[in-house]
């Protein structure tokens, strides 16, 4: 078995990077300027062959910050835009930490896809038939334009027993939240 821990230190220094852990699971967390990133590694060896497999998700600050704000969480806790799993191998456990930092270097140029304005134009509208959580983005977006009107819509929409497509853990309090999120925006 590979301790990662270990094998990983220098390359947490370098990057700044933390382990995280929880109930469930431990990953890998990065920073950059608009976005967190995690990372949960996986190495195992299989006829003297290294597998790396590498989970990895990043979340918008901004975005999530608002998505926590809505939902009345935690503003820190991480909102996942996207996710991704990379897998390849190799043959010397030197090679680990090289193969490390450059898929990490992918995954950070991967986030420069995910501006501001796209994040903008995929949440902003069709939030219906999606995933609660998408639909969580689609209220932050309306929030951070300010879209007050479309808000309010909804609010009244949901208030008179309609719930105009959105998941049952949308509730009556997250949009009156988004639509004063959006007054004080």
């Amino acid at each position: 078995m590979i301790d990662l821990k270990t094998l990983f230190v220098p390359f947490l220094n370098k990057f700044q990077g933390q382990w995280k852990k929880d109930d469930e699971s431990e990953w890998i967390e990065f920073q950059t300027k608009q976005f967190v990133i995690q990372i949960e590694p996986f190495v195992y060896y299989e006829s003297n062959v290294i597998h790396i497999e590498i989970f990895y998700s990043f979340s918008h600050i901004e975005l999530a910050k608002i998505a926590n704000l809505i939902m009345q969480d935690d503003v820190n806790n991480f909102i996942s835009i996207h996710y991704g799993q990379i897998e390849t191998r190799c043959f010397d456990i030197d090679e680990i930490c090289q193969i490390f930092e450059m898929e990490l270097q992918k995954i950070i140029s991967k986030t420069n896809d995910y501006t501001i304005n796209y994040l903008i134009d995929k949440y902003q509208s069709y939030y219906r038939e999606r995933p609660s959580m998408a639909q969580i983005l689609h209220l932050s977006v309306l929030v951070l334009l300010k879209d007050f009107v479309t808000l309010f819509d909804y609010y009244q929409s949901m208030k008179n027993g309609n719930n105009i497509g959105f998941v049952p853990m949308i509730t009556l309090e997250m949009i009156d939240n988004a639509v004063n999120l959006a007054l004080i925006k």
